[in-house]
């Protein structure tokens, strides 16, 4: 019986799309129609049968890949997995946690589901685990090592990602058992990127308010320099501001404590990270 062989767990804003993207591109993997099936966290009561056909058109010889970014984060996942396939390769993508927050944060805005500031992170607690808490990999981690062996975990870094993503790729490809030297339409273009979301308002009423308010700007003061910031009209101001400068230093102190454990657990040198003096970050 075919079993699901490789997985990226995420987590979320850390390259699963970009990773996905790739993979569709490899003649060695079945991809699903989609980039997230979810069936080892949310919807495995729909039954094996529903998450084998998301594979439905894989040939014979492919590898069946999962990329699902919130398997990082279940209690669930790991068993399952393991219950699946206990030989299956599975991957994860380390990104700085606060960065990670943040882009989390607008990714889920720019949809417009919600209404919140990031700098209730700390006084609402479902935002908490979602944004921050999502970032804590070692705690992940761990649960994945009381089911698979380390040997069978990639742990990759985002800042690799863009500092080289041909190294990137081919070490995920040699460690999934297919071809490297894959080198698809995506591997230069960021994906899924965060940000506000364009609307018909963004894109056609405010260019018009502009244009009015810099014909007026003459004769009102401080309105042409409104009308001509890129971003205080735009609704973009927020993303393009970044964390609150008095906000890193707490983000990084619930952090730190999970990084030094990570650093441990995976040998890796984790010391970009951290914040610098006066820093504020925008991704």
């Amino acid at each position: 019986m075919k079993r699901i062989e490789i997985v990226h767990i995420g987590p979320q804003k850390s390259g699963t799309t970009w990773l996905y993207r790739c993979m569709l591109e490899h003649p060695e993997v079945a991809c699903p129609p989609q980039d997230t099936i979810h069936y080892f966290d949310m919807l495995y009561h729909r039954g094996r049968d529903w998450y084998v056909g998301h594979f439905r058109d894989a040939a014979a010889h492919q590898r069946w890949f999962d990329p699902t970014p919130s398997y990082i984060r279940s209690t669930w996942a790991p068993r399952r997995l393991r219950e699946e396939n206990p030989s299956a390769r599975i991957a994860l993508c380390l990104r700085n946690p606060v960065e990670r927050a943040f882009s989390h944060y607008w990714h889920e805005k720019k949809k417009l589901r919600f209404d919140f500031r990031f700098e209730e992170v700390f006084s609402n607690y479902d935002l908490y685990s979602s944004w921050l808490e999502t970032g804590f990999y070692a705690e992940h981690l761990e649960r994945y090592l009381e089911h698979f062996p380390r040997e069978q975990i990639l742990c990759q870094r985002f800042d690799d990602l863009g500092h080289d993503p041909e190294g990137f790729l081919d070490a995920f490809c040699r460690f999934a058992g297919i071809a490297d030297g894959l080198r698809p339409e995506v591997l230069h273009r960021k994906v899924n990127v965060a940000g506000h979301k364009r609307t018909f308002i963004s894109s056609r009423v405010l260019p018009k308010m502009k244009g009015a308010m810099r014909r007026l700007g003459g004769g009102v003061p401080g309105l042409s320099r409104i009308a001509n910031d890129e971003t205080l009209l735009s609704g973009r101001s927020e993303y393009a501001r970044g964390i609150p400068a008095e906000l890193v230093g707490p983000l990084w102190e619930a952090c730190e404590p999970e990084v030094r454990r990570l650093e441990r657990l995976t040998g890796l040198d984790l010391s970009s990270w951290r914040p610098r003096a006066g820093s504020a970050v925008a991704t």
